[in-house]
Order: C-alpha cells, then structure tokens, then sequence
C-alpha cells in the first residue's frame, strides 16, 4: 500500500490525482464481499434461528462464520476503495485500522480451521478409546457424507490456502517472486470465505435439513 505520496491532497482533487479504476480485481472483490454476506450471512441467521443446530462441533462453524461475516462487513468494504484508486488517498489512520483488520481476520480465519481440523481429528481418537466396535460401526454409514463433505472442505482449504502460505515463505527467504504471482494466490486465498458456509451445508445433514426447511420450504 502507497499512500505517503497523496496524504497532503485534499479531497476537491482527488478525481484528478487519484482518478477512479474498475477493473477485475474491485470486480472479484465485490464478489467476495456480496458472496460472503449471503453465504455466512444465511448460516448465522440458521443457527440463530434454530438453537439446536448447536453442538460441541457445530459452534466451531458458528465461530467460523462469524469471523467470515465480520471480514465481509469490516475489511471488504476498505479493500474495495483501495483496489479502486491506484494509490491510498484515506490517511495513516485508516491504513492503519485496514492493515490492523487485515491481520487480525486472516488469523482469525486460520485459528478458526485449525480447530475445526482438530476436532474432527479428535473424534476418531475419541471412537477408539471410548466406544465398542460395534457402536462405531452403526455410526459410520450414517456420517458418511459428512466424512465426505469435510474431506472436500479440507481439500479446498489446502488447495486455497497452500499458495498464499508459500509465496509468503519464499519473501522471507527474499526470493523474488512476480507481483502477479501474489495477485493470483491472494484470490485463491479470499475464496475460502465463500466456500466454508457452502461446505458445512453439504457436510452436515441436521444444518443441511434446516436451510432447505428455512430458505426453500413451499408453503401454500
């Protein structure tokens, strides 16, 4: 971010000196934001709507989503305007305030997936000190799909996350690295607050029953 060289601009001019650029990057970012809105949006509202839905597990997803949510509403809005000036003209109090936010999501984000990849790491462990055979084989037809639904989630996540995790590696080896390199694997990186929501509703049978009954019931 480049925002020393316009600080002593005042607002009258800025058309002029910072003239506006609608590219594919405000565009993708929009997307991020609006798609993040509904799709964390709609499963905060599920799980506030339908106590149930909480369990030792699902309030890692209620945790996820949160975080989601806040990002969209608190980060989004402040990367557009910087990916739509080709220089930062809002001064170091919101910079600060954008890089703050922007460290203080991401990590929250990736606390947020390890320990949902904790805990269903744990259960396995749990099934085999604490319950026979048996009772693990009449469970293991019914979570099937939701083994399969969290496989995919995780999947996703290392296929998104990976990159941007080893661009950063190779900077601070002072590897010299393409800018266009960090543009594509920033993106990837972004998605993920799309697609967790969409994922858990996939996995999750009880949360995939109660979005079905509260966003596309037929009612006469």
């Amino acid at each position: 971010m480049n925002f020393s060289s316009v600080l002593n601009y005042s607002p009258g001019n800025i058309s002029a000196l910072n003239p506006i650029t609608w590219d594919s990057a405000v565009r993708y970012t929009l997307f991020i934001q609006v798609g993040g809105l509904l799709t964390n949006g709609s499963l905060v509202y599920l799980f506030r709507r339908h106590r149930s839905l909480f369990t030792p597990f699902t309030i890692y997803i209620f945790n996820l989503c949160l975080v989601n949510l806040g990002c969209c509403l608190l980060f989004y809005p402040v990367e557009t305007i910087n990916d739509l000036y080709d220089s930062w003209w809002l001064g170091s109090t919101l910079c600060t305030w954008y890089q703050y936010i922007t460290y203080m999501f991401d990590g929250s984000m990736c606390n947020a997936h390890a320990l949902i990849a904790l805990n269903r790491e744990q259960r396995p462990i749990d099934f085999a000190l604490f319950t026979s055979r048996r009772c693990l084989q009449l469970k293991t037809l019914k979570s099937n799909r939701g083994i399969l639904g969290l496989s995919l989630m995780t999947f996703s996540e290392l296929v998104l996350y990976c990159p941007v995790g080893i661009y950063y590696t190779l900077v601070l080896f002072n590897v010299n690295v393409p800018s266009e390199v960090y543009a594509v694997v920033a993106d990837m990186f972004e998605l993920t607050a799309v697609l967790d929501p969409i994922w858990f509703i996939f996995a999750l049978k009880d949360i995939r029953h109660q979005f079905r009954q509260t966003f596309f019931s037929c009612q006469g």
